[in-house]
């Protein structure tokens, strides 16, 4: 699952300020770690797995401050036997506890991690998962009967208090409720998704359920937000199958209620939905380039000592790989695994341009999930 090397910042009228560019590619996440501050992105290990890491960018210069590798947080745990065994799809931090909030698709778990020490503090998931792992003295308990999100998406910290204990963490997800990965005992298939809201005690190691919305199944993709004053919950179902034309829809809720106030209907399936707003008059700014507006760096083409001439039988024709040229960035794109080397032949040096040592454990399961 190829990830993309670059990610531009622009303004509302497509102004672009800055190309990052990501030597280990970028995933479904890019979140500013504090405001205006340093960027946490998803990213892989590409050492047989995939969207199995977390790095912290520099903000200004696109350096990696930091990595951290779920294969090395999990050392031991018998799920990291395929190459997408975790498959982070959000994560954020939050400065107060100086920890990132993970969501582990294949893992049905949303994970709390210490940023500076790397230590588990808890895990929001079926215990049924962790039962007999290291790590099951750090799963909360359910403190009453309620049913588990499965394959969740979009996991938050919600800022707000809703059930009147500031000593709570409230988290909200999408709860995809599929179970392709790990199947459970307790797992069984509802034909519907789900917005849940969790009240966690990080002292007791408890959870409770708050609140719970039921949506039309969407088996990938999707979110879940809430409005500035939480009174609106809003489902996004991004991949919805079946008869229907209507491919995306978004549910509006009274969150006290329940109620099920509006719905938009939407042709395609798609990834997310987010609130935007934006300001007439900060659009209208002057457009100012910054000197580093191409941060970060790419994997590099290494000299080697002789020039490669192609002895193979097949062919690369034009339609099968493109190149283009952009100041000093050359992109070249193509079907998936059709190459693994670009050799660039001078008339006194040679440079391979190598992504043979990008591999993947083959599980045998369809690890396309989104």
């Amino acid at each position: 699952m190829p990830n993309s090397p670059e990610f531009v910042e622009i303004d509302w009228l497509g102004r672009a300020y800055r190309l990052y560019s990501f030597p280990e590619g970028v995933h479904h996440e890019i979140k500013e770690k504090t405001p205006d501050g340093n960027l946490l992105i998803a990213s892989s290990s590409n050492d047989g797995y995939e969207q199995n890491l977390i790095q912290e960018i520099d903000r200004e210069t696109g350096a990696v401050v930091k990595s951290l590798c779920l294969n090395d947080v999990f050392e031991g745990l018998e799920y990291i036997s395929q190459d997408d065994w975790c498959h982070i799809n959000t994560l954020s931090y939050d400065e107060k506890t100086d920890s990132i909030l993970v969501s582990c698709r294949n893992l049905h778990s949303v994970i709390r991690i210490n940023w500076s020490t790397d230590e588990i503090q808890w895990i929001l998931g079926d215990p049924l998962l962790w039962e007999g792992t290291s790590w099951e003295s750090k799963v909360l308990a359910p403190a009453s009967d309620f049913s588990w999100h499965y394959q969740q998406h979009s996991a938050y910290e919600l800022s707000q208090d809703l059930d009147g204990d500031l000593d709570t963490v409230e988290i909200m997800l999408f709860d995809n409720h599929n179970a392709q990965y790990q199947m459970l005992d307790d797992y069984s298939y509802t034909g519907s998704s789900y917005v849940k809201i969790y009240s966690v005690d990080p002292v007791a190691m408890t959870v409770t359920l708050l609140s719970n919305f039921e949506t039309d199944y969407s088996s990938i993709t999707s979110n879940a937000f809430a409005d500035s004053s939480l009174e609106r919950i809003f489902s996004v179902n991004a991949y919805i199958t079946g008869k229907s034309s209507y491919k995306g829809r978004v549910y509006e809720f009274d969150r006290k209620t329940g109620t099920q106030i509006n719905t938009w209907m939407i042709s395609h399936k798609f990834y997310r939905g987010y609130p935007v707003s934006f300001s007439a008059s900060e659009c209208a700014e002057g457009f100012t380039l910054p000197d580093n507006y191409r941060p970060g760096t790419l994997r590099q083409p290494v000299e080697i000592t002789e020039p490669v001439r192609f002895t193979g039988s097949g062919t690369l024709t034009e339609k099968s790989i493109q190149f283009a040229l952009q100041e000093n960035t050359l992109y070249l794109w193509s079907g998936d695994h059709l190459f693994t080397q670009v050799i660039f032949n001078g008339t006194s040096h040679t440079y391979a341009y190598d992504i043979s040592d990008i591999k993947l454990i083959s599980s045998g399961v369809n690890s396309f999930q989104y």
